[in-house]
This record gives structure tokens, sequence and C-alpha cells, in this order.
């Protein structure tokens, strides 16, 4: 039971992070309108950090099966 919280929980994560990075990644059009600011270079940079991370606990959880 407790294992399938755990995977839950890591979809839960990953879908979160992949949605959040290719927000702050390509949704550029929107930033000042929400008080994001100007600086689309550091939003692209921390949503494709956001990406990799999610890749990484995929990555991790798949590890762990094994």
């Amino acid at each position: 039971m407790v294992e399938d919280l755990n995977k839950n929980v890591s979809w839960a994560l990953i879908i979160i992070l992949i949605v959040v990075g290719l927000y702050l990644a390509v949704a550029h059009a929107f930033h000042e309108q929400i008080g994001l600011g100007t600086n689309h270079t550091v939003h692209t940079i921390v949503g494709i950090i956001l990406i990799i991370l999610a890749l990484v606990v995929w990555y991790l959880g798949n590890k762990k099966k094994k």
C-alpha cells in the first residue's frame, strides 16, 4: 500500500514539474500579465531545469523497481 502511494506521489510530482516547466519554458505571452516580469531567459532556464528534474524523478522511480 505504501509503495502504491509513493508511486502516485511520484507521478503527481512528475506531472506537476512537467506542466510548470513547459509553461515557463514555452508560454511567454502572459508573463507580464501575471507579474513574472520580462526576463524570459530566466523563465526558460528554470522551465528546462524543472523538466529535467521531472525526468530525474521518473528515472529514479524506475531504477528502484529493478
